[in-house]
């Protein structure tokens, strides 16, 4: 019953989102302190580049993070709509969110950690500013499907977390600009020291 979050009604629920949100956050925050300080590590032994196993447990870190909020905004968003159109709605569910995290996974490996953080996080707020405008479209009758009394409480959420995801868009974007040319998150590329040629 507890790992439902059947026991104890809805404190019990919300207090489940806010640890694993924190769960995620420290996840998230830790595994890039962690590479930064190992690129530090490396940079202080003369190693002028990422190894590429850096830049890819980076993207996989910011892939996965992000496109697990992205995937699951997008299926509470599309559970308004599902039960209207969709036979099988657990499918569809378990199809959508899959096929968002999988794709945020891709578009990280392919963009990079410094690159694809910001551009995720855009995604992220999209999808989950769909959550309140889907409640919306359904109280105004334009269709879907609404549940009144604990939806109001996720669309608030939502709300408070959209502007929060664009405003650390924001300044990954500035980071990515300004950042330390071999940092993870700058997309400078580090100056690789050249050895001039002796003359005799």
């Amino acid at each position: 019953m507890l790992h439902f979050g059947s026991f104890g009604g809805n404190p019990v629920r919300w207090m489940y989102l806010l640890l694993g949100l924190a769960g995620a956050l420290i996840f998230y925050t830790g595994n890039l302190l962690w590479i930064e300080s190992r690129r530090k590590k490396q940079r202080e032994a003369g190693l002028p580049e990422q190894k590429r196993s850096t830049r890819v447990l980076g993207s996989l870190t910011v892939g996965v993070a992000l496109g697990c909020v992205a995937g699951i905004s997008a299926t509470i968003a599309a559970s308004k709509w599902l039960p209207a159109f969709a036979v099988n709605a657990a499918a569809w569910h378990e199809g959508i969110y899959y096929a968002v995290f999988l794709l945020c996974i891709a578009w990280a490996l392919l963009r990079g950690a410094a690159r694809s953080a910001s551009e995720l996080l855009w995604l992220a707020a999209f999808t989950t500013a769909l959550i309140p405008l889907s409640s919306l479209l359904s109280a105004l009758g334009v269709g879907g499907w609404n549940h009144p009394g604990v939806a109001i409480a996720v669309d608030a959420t939502a709300l408070v977390a959209v502007p929060l995801m664009l405003l650390v868009a924001a300044y990954s974007r500035r980071r990515l600009r300004d950042g330390h040319a071999d940092s993870i998150w700058s997309g400078r590329a580090a100056a690789v020291p050249t050895v001039e040629p002796q003359t005799r």
